[in-house]
């Protein structure tokens, strides 16, 4: 009995409704992982409020670390940076050495989304491939995607553009006609 008094504890508070998603989470995760940790309810049925349920501490501690949550949504950007396709090989690095080299200085709290290189069938639509990724929008063939907290995506974007900068300064390729005659001796037996 003293426990359902104080489970019925309510507290409210204003929320942005735009970080909803980012509270609930991809099926509930993030939310349920809330509500298990805290013992508590919460509710986000009613726009730019959540309501909390349960022990009074317990809401509390809740509140405190949506509220912390929300900080953190509030200073996430995306930025796109455009870099010519032949050069997302060398921005990875071998192994992906020079992503992981950005990603240390940064903690990991930077995601860096290069596009997926697929072939689209000459008869597929945008809105094909647009549906195969869940709806979102199509990510160009020269678009890199950065998000995380500001300053540290912008230390990322600069990186990238940096070392982009740097192999169009010294990276070469050179274009040579050969005559068909002369092919297979420029190849070798073995090709």
């Amino acid at each position: 009995e003293e426990d359902e008094k104080e489970r019925g504890y309510n507290l409210a508070f204003d929320f942005p409704a735009k970080y909803n998603k980012n509270l609930i989470g991809r099926q509930g995760a993030h939310i349920n992982q809330l509500r298990d940790k805290h013992d508590v309810q919460i509710e986000t049925k009613e726009a730019g409020k959540v309501k909390i349920q349960g022990p009074q501490k317990k809401a509390e501690a809740c509140k405190a670390e949506i509220l912390r949550l929300l900080k953190g949504w509030e200073d996430e950007v995306n930025y796109v940076i455009k870099v010519e396709p032949k050069y997302h090989g060398m921005l990875v690095g071998k192994n992906g050495e020079n992503l992981q080299k950005i990603q240390n200085k940064v903690n990991n709290e930077v995601r860096i989304d290069f596009p997926r290189v697929s072939r689209v069938a000459d008869d597929a639509s945008i809105a094909d491939t647009a549906s195969d990724v869940g709806g979102k929008t199509p990510q160009g063939a020269d678009e890199i995607r950065i998000r995380g907290p500001k300053a540290k995506a912008e230390k990322v974007k600069d990186e990238l553009l940096s070392l982009k900068q740097y192999l169009e300064d010294n990276t070469y390729t050179a274009t040579v006609s050969v005559a068909q005659a002369q092919i297979p001796s420029l190849l070798g037996r073995r090709g």
